[in-house]
């Protein structure tokens, strides 16, 4: 990448860069006043419950200021679930995040799928506790979540699909890890052969999988309006050649970002 190009780079991103930076100053503070009175409560729920040393460990480090990983998770599942704290899951993958830095590892598998979620998609609601676009972030929890679900695999193979680490082998070798029952990884692998994207362009086999997909959504009751569905039918279409669209890898393009949910 030439000069031009990076400073080009680096000023097309000036104004996420100083958002992200506003967001971690003001967030550290607000997590800190927060993280103070989330626990204070977390240990009055213990002490309800009976649970005294967990009671009491809580409201040291309310007064210390010295969170330990495993309240803050405890706190995070609060904010997830919806347990007397009103739901947010934002704030919940937010602390978990923090929690998991620390050392804590008690994380629930659905929790990591949620976690990369957010740094995969640029959501607004995310964004106001540091949850940013950010596709190894991604990678990482999706991988996390994968480790306890290997249908999560499809997942990971999708974030490697994305512009900033584009790795069509690891996405092919992901989908494939995702298992043979996993219609996310079917109808990627479906585009995959479809548009010749690491592997050799092979239309049978694009349309066996995608026809694949069409039958686990019929089966699932889905129909016109889900994207997947509307995808799927898509490229069967320009498959059987009843709808003029070009096969390349930039027609996919588009076509991806509409099939990602």
């Amino acid at each position: 990448m030439n000069h031009r190009r990076r400073r080009a780079d680096m000023f097309e991103n000036l104004p996420l860069i100083i958002e992200r930076v506003e967001v971690e100053s003001r967030l550290a503070e607000e997590t800190k006043a927060s993280l103070r009175q989330d626990i204070y409560v977390l240990g009055g729920l213990y002490e309800q419950d009976g649970q005294t040393e967990l009671a009491k460990r809580c409201y040291r480090e309310t007064f210390s200021g010295n969170y330990s990983a495993e309240s803050i998770c405890a706190v995070g599942r609060m904010y997830m679930d919806g347990d007397y704290f009103e739901g947010d899951t934002p704030k919940a993958c937010h602390y978990f995040e923090i929690a998991y830095e620390m050392g804590e590892r008690n994380i629930r598998s659905g929790d990591y799928l949620m976690m990369g979620t957010y740094h995969q998609f640029d959501v607004k609601e995310g964004k106001q506790y540091g949850l940013f676009r950010d596709m190894p972030l991604a990678v990482k929890w999706y991988l996390k979540f994968a480790e306890k679900q290997p249908n999560g695999y499809s997942h990971v193979g999708c974030a490697y699909m994305e512009k900033e680490i584009r790795d069509y082998k690891k996405a092919f070798q992901c989908f494939l890890k995702a298992g043979k029952e996993d219609t996310r990884a079917k109808l990627y692998l479906g585009f995959m052969f479809e548009f010749g994207l690491y592997v050799k362009q092979d239309l049978k086999k694009a349309k066996l999988l995608l026809l694949a997909v069409m039958q686990d959504l019929e089966e699932e009751g889905a129909k016109e309006g889900n994207l997947f569905y509307d995808n799927a039918m898509e490229g069967l279409r320009a498959i059987n050649g009843e709808k003029d669209v070009p096969l390349t890898p930039e027609f996919f393009e588009t076509l991806k970002d509409r099939a990602v949910v």
